[in-house]
């Protein structure tokens, strides 16, 4: 037995009931040929690199199995006549795969992608009707807090003392007039 991974894109514009009947027929072939799917992965709805067949998105799915290689033969031969797959790319990960490896392996997919088992809730007793007639509980309000924004911190300078502030003239207010020197009244 050996190992495969198809990809294949079908046409996006395709229901998803449709899109899963394409993974359906897929899927039953390998099955039909003795072959054992491991995991098949819907990547979804995907812009192609380029156009094909005038399409610009496609829906892309992987098909990992083990099997033989008449497997490969009959998905590419119905890839090839089927309109609704735009491409596809078969891929070899393996000669030798052990056929009880590949059942574990099988098993810890299912085990992964299965939902866990909630457990059903505990019901709480129900109180005597004795306590209700005591403070009734008020509901629990929650405190809703806005995300904190980084605060940038201003640079300042520090404080002067009142009276240096005082003596030096602010720079922008006009300066009073001074009293004229000796040079400007003409004394000498």
């Amino acid at each position: 037995m050996k190992r495969y991974e198809v990809v294949f894109i079908s046409l996006a514009d395709l229901s998803a009931d449709e899109t899963d009947g394409v993974i359906e027929k897929y899927t039953s072939i390998i099955t039909a040929l003795d072959g054992k799917i491991v995991k098949v992965s819907k990547w979804g709805k995907r812009r192609l690199a380029y156009y094909i067949r005038k399409k610009r998105e496609g829906f892309y799915t992987l098909v990992d199995f083990g099997g033989e290689n008449k497997i490969i033969q009959e998905l590419e031969r119905n890839f090839k006549i089927d309109d609704k797959i735009l491409r596809y790319q078969s891929v070899k990960l393996s000669d030798h795969v052990d056929a009880d490896a590949l059942d574990r392996e099988i098993e810890e997919t299912r085990q992964k992608e299965a939902p866990p088992a909630v457990p059903p809730a505990e019901e709480k007793p129900e109180e005597p009707a004795g306590d209700a007639a005591t403070e009734p509980e008020e509901p629990a309000v929650e405190a809703v807090t806005e995300p904190e924004e980084p605060v940038a911190e201003a640079v300042t300078e520090p404080e002067k003392p009142a009276a240096e502030e005082a003596e030096k003239p602010r720079e922008d207010t006009e300066e009073p007039p001074s009293e004229p020197s000796e040079k400007e009244t003409g004394e000498q």
